[in-house]
């Protein structure tokens, strides 16, 4: 530090000039940091929490693991590293004190400069991978849509091309080359042209954090499924307005940092920590859901969930998921249609792999009327709220008979 042409005295001094109608605290200065290490720590158990279930679900109850399984355990590792940055900038770096209360000398320290290039460098991988994980998932669900399967991967490729894009530029101007140190960096060009990505990273972050967030509402409505189960998987995936609103305000902090960097930064970066510990926890949290309702559906009582899903289904299409019941159709009895020449024939979702599946088609001398039963209980569909898949039995009825 003395090759920066500080003195002793002036390291033992304050790191800021105070702002006006504050006095400088050098001994027992107050400090918000707290307030980062509650948040952040309750953020982050739930969200370990719905990553393990995720991991029971898909190991022990589907038995399948996918590629964004391992891309969401990546942005867990990642979320969990970052976790443990800020809670040593909290407590070992004075992050949530006023700067004017940190001396000259911790505020230059190597375990202050250090911390926060570590929250730099590893914010953008995170964040990738919690991304891809949302663009593989939008893979699996909206696969037969032509359209929106080009926009996912245009989506997945240019975000994977800009964040790794930054993480090397922020990587090759953040880091002291040439026997530089840490303090000698933090005054160079290369850091200054560092510090101009801070805005841009959470700008773009935004952007792609909107189009994630649209994407899936596009495809739910297209979906050839009752109106309940589209309503229902939409609202799993309205929780990411959560993290929009989070990265709007990452972006809005980030830019006061930016504006007058070294004026209050141990402060003012307390708020960017905190809303990117937001963003990424709920962001993982927001990919479990699926394996959440899966878990939740294989624990609780089957009648019980039979019973949601009947009132649901009923109340909002009309057909009832009661086993082997029929629906009447325009008015039609709960014995069937009748054995007439205008109504023909009825269909029946029976059973997953129910043997007796074989069907012929007689002649229609007028359009079929269809009837529709969901039969099976409770775990024997194979169903995760966003995939379904029954085998279908057609009756069909033509001169009077059967």
């Amino acid at each position: 530090m003395a090759s920066l042409g500080y003195t002793p005295e002036m390291l033992a001094g304050p790191a800021a000039t105070p702002a006006p109608g504050y006095e400088i605290n050098l001994v027992n200065p107050p400090s918000n940091g707290n307030v980062l290490i509650i948040v952040s720590s309750v953020l982050l158990a739930f969200m370990l929490l719905f990553v393990f279930n995720r991991i029971y679900a898909k190991l022990v109850i589907a038995g399948s693991f996918g590629w964004e399984d391992g891309t969401c355990i990546v942005a867990a590792l990642f979320t969990l590293v970052y976790y443990a940055t800020v809670v040593i900038s909290v407590t070992q770096c004075h992050v949530g004190v006023h700067q004017w209360d940190v001396t000259l000398r911790d505020f230059l320290s190597n375990s202050f400069l250090v911390d926060t290039y570590l929250a730099e460098v590893l914010s953008a991988p995170s964040f990738l991978a919690i991304k891809i994980t949302f663009f593989l998932l939008y893979l699996q669900l909206f696969r037969p849509i032509r359209a929106l399967r080009i926009a996912i991967w245009v989506g997945a490729i240019l975000t994977t091309l800009v964040y790794v894009g930054f993480t090397i530029a922020w990587f090759v101007l953040g880091t002291p080359t040439g026997g530089q140190t840490w303090q000698q960096h933090l005054v160079g060009p290369e850091q200054a042209k560092g510090t101009q990505l801070s805005f841009p990273i959470p700008a773009i972050g935004l952007v792609t954090d909107i189009y994630i967030f649209i994407l899936p509402f596009i495809g739910i409505w297209k979906l050839q499924m009752q109106r309940s189960r589209k309503i229902g998987i939409a609202l799993i995936f309205i929780t990411a307005i959560l993290a929009v609103v989070a990265s709007i305000l990452r972006l809005v902090y980030t830019a006061a940092v930016a504006d007058d960097t070294f004026s209050d930064l141990t402060y003012n970066i307390m708020p960017v920590y905190l809303t990117v510990m937001i963003e990424m926890n709920l962001g993982v949290m927001i990919t479990c859901m699926p394996a959440l309702s899966q878990s939740l559906r294989h624990w609780l009582p089957g009648d019980f969930l039979q019973g949601i899903r009947s009132r649901l289904t009923f109340s909002k299409s009309g057909v009832s998921s009661h086993p082997s019941s029929k629906i009447p159709v325009e008015g039609w009895g709960s014995s069937g249609p009748p054995h007439d020449n205008k109504h023909a024939g009825f269909v029946r979702v029976a059973e997953l792999n129910n043997k007796d599946s074989d069907y012929e088609l007689g002649r229609y001398s007028a359009a079929p009327k269809t009837y529709i039963s969901a039969a099976g209980g409770a775990g024997e569909v194979e169903e995760d709220k966003v995939h379904l898949r029954y085998e279908i039995e057609q009756e069909t009825y033509h001169d009077g008979q059967g």
